[in-house]
């Protein structure tokens, strides 16, 4: 078994991430913590999105708390997608706590000038169309 893990969360199904190009190096799960989920107050169509899209995932999803599990695991090191969800990132830091984590930045869907505040979507849109899907992958600038 690697001792390296993957951790895929819900906010990370659609990752440009191939996990099968990584299999030989990462372990990669998904845990079903319960608590977690009862805490983000998701529905039941939205739990079952995400399980039936974890079924379409060439990983291993687990049942139990997130970090007993963690702690469970003879791990050198856990390689997680990286989110700007509070939720996600608290456990983020609690996980920190007891192993040594990485994380994963996920390619760009647009590039814009950050520095620009747009009030509704729709000019939002007029700026980000013009340079949407074009990254092939690459990171943001």
């Amino acid at each position: 078994m690697a001792n390296k893990l993957l951790l895929i969360h819900e906010k990370a199904l659609r990752f440009g991430l191939d996990l099968r190009g990584k299999s030989e190096s990462f372990r990669a799960i998904h845990i079903w913590d319960d608590e977690y989920y009862r805490m983000q107050k998701y529905s039941l169509k939205r739990l079952v999105f995400i399980y039936e899209t974890l079924l379409e995932l060439p990983l291993e999803i687990i049942h139990g708390n997130t970090l007993d599990i963690l702690m469970e695991q003879n791990l050198d090191h856990i390689v997680i997608p990286y989110s700007g969800d509070e939720a996600l990132k608290n456990l983020f830091s609690e996980i920190e706590k007891i192993k040594t984590v990485h994380y994963l930045s996920e390619a760009c869907f647009v590039n814009l000038d950050r520095t620009v505040e747009f009030k509704r979507f729709f000019k939002y849109w007029n700026q980000a169309k013009k340079t949407a899907f074009l990254n092939n992958g690459d990171r943001c600038a």
